[in-house]
Formats: structure tokens, sequence, C-alpha cells
């Protein structure tokens, strides 16, 4: 099995990129891909070592371009407030635990963004974070919601959840 994490954070122009690996007798060997300096240690201390650093632990070349990918076309958020929308309310609560157990929060939205989403969702849609737009939501819906709750000073980056009903 071969673990490929990114670093998040940008040093000299290129990102840190850690591989680790199996080697043929089993032990399990980390390298870093820009420096060439071994990380030495037990697998609990290399992973706390990368969770502090801010890496990305990818675990499949598959999900390393994935992750790439969305560096590439994604601009870095200025901090780590997360808004949800979605037209689901269990995905939504599955997000929410997953951005508290990645150390984010969940955005506080304003009252005026509240307002405004209030505005054009229907009446038994919920506008607090995660914004559960309901399953009938039209794709118009979505678009107005991204859009508002980027506009929010709060809010840092947006998770949007789909699912076809």
């Amino acid at each position: 099995m071969i673990n490929v994490a990114g670093h998040l954070r940008e040093q000299n122009g290129t990102y840190q990129m850690i591989l680790s690996w199996k080697d043929t007798n089993g032990k399990r060997r980390t390298k870093s891909i820009s420096t060439g300096l071994p990380i030495k240690g037990n697998k609990k201390r290399a992973e706390a070592l990368l969770r502090q650093s801010g890496v990305i632990r990818e675990y499949s070349l598959k999900q390393l371009f994935a992750t790439a990918k969305v560096f590439a076309n994604c601009p870095i958020p200025k901090g780590d407030r997360v808004c949800i929308i979605t037209n689901s309310g269990g995905p939504g609560i599955m997000a929410t635990d997953s951005v508290i157990d990645y150390g984010m929060q969940m955005a506080q939205l304003s009252k005026t963004t509240k307002e405004t989403l209030r505005s054009f969702l229907p009446a038994a849609a919920s506008v607090k974070n995660p914004v559960d737009m309901i399953a009938s939501a039209p794709l118009e819906h979505y678009r107005r919601t991204l859009e508002t709750v980027l506009a929010d000073e709060g809010v840092d980056m947006v998770i949007s959840i789909y699912l076809p009903f």
C-alpha cells in the first residue's frame, strides 16, 4: 500500500509531498519528496507530526491526484469556518461531524444571510448551518444559496451536498 500526503503550506514555491510505503520486509518507510529526509519513529508519531504540520494524507495515487487537482483549481481558504449546504439533513449532519473531526469549525451565518436565504427557500428549509434546502430544492436554490453563503464574511469555505431524489 502506498500512502501519499500533500503538505498544505507552500515552502519555497512548492508543496511538501510525503510518501509512505512498506518495503519488501514489511517495514514502513516514509520519505519527503522535496527534501529526501526520512521521518523516523513509529507510525503514531509520524501521523501526529503530519497532522500537526497541516498535511492531508491520501491513501492512493488516485486520491492524491484528486486532491492535487483541488489545490490547483481552488483557492486556499482564508480560515477554517465551513458552511454546508444540502438537500438532505442526514448527510449534512455527517458532513458537520467530519468538519469538526478535522479540526475546522462550522461557520456562524449572519442575520442578513439567514434573512436572504429565508426570502427564497421554502418554509420547511433550515437556514442554520448546515443549510438544509430540503429534498425538492431546484438547481436555482443551490445557485442562490451558494452565492449567499459565500458572500457572508463569516464563511471561509462551503461544502455542497446534492442527493438526487
